[in-house]
């Protein structure tokens, strides 16, 4: 076989072997995508599942409270103590206050929760476009490698075609 033959052979596969390296860059980097898409629903799931849970738990506790508050108010009244006025009164609005702002608390602290797994399935699905990126990036500088090949060889055989030999 001449060697402009071998030379040019030696080139087409290596530019073929850059173009498959860039269709499987391209390959991996849309499954890295797909894993962050995948985890980033997940996050927002969860996102949704804190919210939803805050809420269970203040009903959880108004039932709780409420319970409480009876037995405050059974208290009083076993004791003999009149609860329309004066300090039971007090104890029951203070009660009432206290209940309040824990449930606000318990709003606040599931919506904090929900806010950080929102931002983790925003930075998931940047890791997926980085992916992405990479892969991009990589397939194009295959196809530049391929062509570079090609061109090169081309230009070798050019250069033996016209001066001749090595």
């Amino acid at each position: 076989m001449a060697p402009t033959t071998i030379m040019m052979a030696s080139a087409g596969i290596s530019a073929g072997a850059s173009l498959l390296a860039g269709q499987q860059a391209m390959a991996a980097g849309r499954y890295q995508q797909s894993i962050a898409d995948r985890n980033a629903q997940v996050y927002n799931n969860k996102a949704n599942q804190a919210i939803v849970m805050g809420e269970y738990n203040v009903k959880q506790f108004e039932n709780r409270f409420a319970s409480l508050q009876s037995a405050t108010e059974m208290a009083f009244l076993k004791s003999g103590v009149v609860t329309s006025e004066g300090t039971p009164i007090e104890v029951m609005k203070n009660n009432i206050a206290e209940a309040e702002l824990e449930k606000e608390n318990i709003k606040y602290n599931a919506k904090i929760q929900s806010d950080d797994y929102k931002e983790s399935a925003v930075l998931s699905r940047m890791e997926g476009d980085l992916a992405m990126y990479r892969a991009r990036s990589a397939r194009t500088s295959a196809i530049l490698g391929a062509g570079s090949s090609l061109l090169g060889a081309y230009g070798q055989k050019r250069y033996i075609d016209t001066y001749g030999g090595f």
